[in-house]
């Protein structure tokens, strides 16, 4: 089972659903579920188990579940709750597993029915509120990491507010991709709400094509603003990528649409602001920090809506450039017409500065276009860009 499937299922749970679960603590994926259908066809347990545990999950009125089997019940979820401390950065729907409940009973899960057969009214189910406690990071540094790693175009759910905890920061956020249903975002505003913070905000927050986040509500006000800025300037030596924040707008909306849009670019004044990922602010700052020796990929197009679009990333940082070809995978979701004309490959930072990239088969014959385009956006922060040569080898 992979994330995405897991939080599917965790995502999607309604009162009355059941699941059979495989739960090995050690071994991904951790924990594997199988929705229970009312009236399906029985499917036997598969024998891949080993010595995992197996049992059922019943989801009670309010949401929240029940692992179901011949375990200890406090051993059991002790033993859910430390793998999922482990897996909620990655899989933040894993928080819907909070307040989770066990229960022991006589039958072994071993198909469809005998899930089914379980009578949850009947269940004695054990519950420890406390064991949940720290699951959920609401502090600088998890808001840092899911800022610096915004791309353009995603949204993300908010939580902001003018009188934050004693600790805690003044803003929250939380991938809508890899919480669709607010499970791990809940769990932040929980924390934060018992840290003592009050009249929050909430809604969502994107970031345009230029990195500026834009945060979406219709309770949102000038008084705001003020207050992110002074956080920023405390936390952002530990923090750096808090400064993606830097110019960001308050758009009040109102049945749909914009009423007021609340920008307040004098309280930023001598911070940089961090440039999102996927962006032109990125490009020009590797760009001009190649040296020679220096390599990245590359993934370029003269399709978008400014006419050209190069994003990079450094080679030494994701050798097998599996993390760029997932990049390059969204670039081609948020440009549609280049799949007509991008060209991808490595660019290399040779002797003197010049700048080669290198791809395989191209049609060559379009890049004095594309480097006449990219020499116009990024000559400030790569002189040598307008020199720059396509070398493009067969594929082997």
């Amino acid at each position: 089972m992979s994330d995405a499937e897991l939080t599917r299922l965790l995502s999607t749970r309604a009162p009355g659903y059941r699941y059979r679960f495989v739960f090995d603590g050690v071994r991904q994926p951790g924990l594997r579920l199988v929705q229970v259908r009312p009236r399906a066809a029985d499917r036997g347990a598969r024998d891949e188990t080993g010595d995992a545990i197996v049992g059922a999950v019943l989801v009670e009125d309010d949401f929240r579940v029940v692992f179901c089997g011949q375990h200890d019940p406090a051993d059991l979820l002790a033993r859910i709750v430390g793998w999922a401390r482990d897996a909620t950065p990655g899989t933040p729907a894993v928080a819907a597993l909070v307040g989770a409940g066990a229960a022991r009973i006589d039958a072994a899960v071993v198909n469809d029915e005998a899930v089914r057969a379980i009578e949850l009214d009947r269940l004695t189910i054990y519950r420890d509120k406390a064991v949940w406690t720290g699951l959920a990071r609401a502090d600088h540094a998890s808001v840092a990491a899911v800022l610096g790693g915004c791309l353009p175009g995603e949204r993300l759910w908010f939580w902001m507010t003018d009188a934050p905890g004693k600790s805690g920061p003044p803003l929250l956020v939380q991938s809508v991709v890899s919480d669709p249903n607010r499970d791990y975002m809940n769990a932040l505003i929980d924390v934060a709400e018992a840290d003592g913070a009050r009249r929050p905000k909430t809604g969502i927050v994107y970031a345009t094509e230029d990195g500026i986040l834009q945060f979406i509500s219709p309770h949102l006000d000038a008084a705001l603003l003020p207050v992110l800025a002074d956080w920023v300037r405390r936390n952002m030596a530990e923090h750096p990528a808090l400064r993606r924040l830097v110019g960001c707008r308050l758009v009040r909306a109102a049945l749909g649409r914009a009423a007021e849009v609340i920008e307040q670019p004098a309280l930023w004044d001598g911070i940089d602001r961090w440039p999102g990922p996927a962006t032109s602010a990125e490009t020009d700052t590797i760009l001009a920090g190649l040296r020679p020796g220096a390599e990245c990929w590359f993934w370029l197009t003269g399709t978008a809506p400014s006419g050209i679009f190069l994003s990079l990333s450094a080679v030494i940082d994701d050798p097998d450039g599996s993390a760029f070809a997932a990049r390059a995978a969204g670039l081609y979701r948020r440009f549609p017409k280049s799949h007509v004309d991008a060209v991808a490959g490595v660019l290399r930072c040779l002797g003197g500065g010049s700048l080669v990239f290198t791809t395989q088969g191209v049609d060559v014959a379009q890049w004095p276009v594309l480097r006449q385009r990219l020499a116009k956006r990024h000559a400030a922060a790569a002189p040598a860009i307008a020199a720059a040569e396509l070398e493009a080898v067969e594929a082997t």
